[in-house]
């Protein structure tokens, strides 16, 4: 029945030399050697997802030029400006903010002023509502600018309505000192400014349907906008191919 021969097989065709490896545990060691140098190999390459996406051409054996296209994926240009849109769109909202708040935290609140005789009294801080204007007037700008550079017709329309609503009140922003370029940029004149009547500009920027809340709501907009858009061109290319991304990577290191 057993003879002898150097395979040591049996009547069934069982290796004999295997099952003693099985059952003295040399099998099972030389297994878990295997798979703890897999995995050492593994968490090498999965410390992040950027990581498995930059290695896709060295596991899967894709040549140098395709992985510089990956590489060209990985800085999508279209997301980039979405994401610029999304910042200036979040900063003029905060500038516009700053200048509709009302309570303690306005910056319209009059303060203690003493003269040059000694005497006090309650008067707005010119200094201070002026750089709350330059600050919404160079974020108003930045907005305007790259929310135009888009794709997008969502974004582009609240870059519009912020526009209308600007030239609508012209004539407001004109008293205070800001004027419109031909460009729709604004620039403030802080001579004129700080000499103007603090109650208009106040008007002009505080109140439920003022200008300043109409473009703190258009600015508001615009970021969810901005934001939507940046996220669609995750998927897909400028040359419309398929984002390649590897979702293993999520998982290796638990297999």
């Amino acid at each position: 029945m057993f003879s002898g021969n150097s395979n040591s097989f049996g009547m069934f065709n069982i290796n004999f030399s295997d099952y003693a490896a099985i059952r003295n545990g040399s099998y099972r060691r030389l297994l878990a050697a295997h798979y703890a140098m897999d995995n050492k190999t593994s968490k090498s390459r999965t410390v992040t997802t950027k990581d498995w996406v930059v290695n896709k051409a060295d596991r899967y054996g894709i040549d140098e030029d395709t992985k510089e296209k990956d590489k060209d994926t990985e800085v999508n240009p279209e997301k980039k400006a979405y994401n610029t849109v999304q910042t200036n769109a979040q900063s003029l909202k905060s500038a516009t903010d700053k200048l509709t708040e009302v309570g303690s935290k306005s910056v319209f609140n009059k303060v203690e002023v003493k003269d040059e005789a000694g005497e006090t009294s309650m008067q707005y801080d010119t200094d201070a509502i002026y750089k709350a204007v330059k600050s919404f007037a160079d974020n108003y700008n930045s907005t305007i600018t790259s929310g135009a550079e888009t794709k997008s017709d969502n974004v582009n329309r609240t870059v519009r309505a912020m526009i209308n609503y600007t030239k609508a009140n012209q004539s407001a922003l004109s008293a205070i000192g800001i004027e419109i370029g031909k460009d729709n940029k604004l620039t403030v004149n802080e001579d004129k400014f700080k000499s103007a009547d603090m109650e208009r500009v106040q008007n002009l920027f505080s109140g439920r349907n003022s200008y300043g809340s109409q473009i703190s709501s258009q600015a508001d907009l615009m970021n969810k906008y901005a934001k939507s858009a940046a996220a669609a061109t995750s998927t897909y290319t400028q040359s419309g191919k398929y984002n390649y991304f590897d979702y293993s990577a999520m998982f290796s290191s638990s297999i």
